[in-house]
């Protein structure tokens, strides 16, 4: 786990293919094993309304860790229930969307399984 207190961010073209630019950009800021995949999950959902950008950002307090990706559209509902949402919930300690509705996070502990 990175030094607590830190947050990175990054813009992402809102491309299917960029999904695994992100899961290695999240990667480099994480030790966690499950971040990768929830980073994906993320991504493809935010993708799905189209936005003109995919910003990831990866922030660390204490424990935890939460991974954000948002765009500059509203979610869909596909976005918020999809299959992929099954996955996030599975594999996060927490999760939620973000308060503009134009984005969804994901919060994991240090603990890995």
């Amino acid at each position: 786990m990175p030094e607590t207190g830190q947050s990175w961010q990054r813009a992402f073209p809102p491309e299917a293919a960029q999904a695994a630019e992100a899961r290695a950009w999240v990667s480099t800021h994480t030790g966690h094993t499950d971040a990768p995949q929830i980073t994906a999950e993320l991504f493809i959902a935010v993708l799905a309304v189209h936005p003109s950008k995919v910003q990831m950002t990866v922030s660390t307090a204490g424990i935890r860790l939460r991974i954000t990706a948002s765009g500059d559209r509203m979610l869909s509902l596909q976005a918020l229930y999809g299959p992929g949402r099954v996955i996030i919930t599975e594999l996060s300690t927490a999760q939620g969307t973000a308060v503009d509705g134009r984005g969804l996070w994901a919060e994991l502990g240090s603990e890995q399984p």
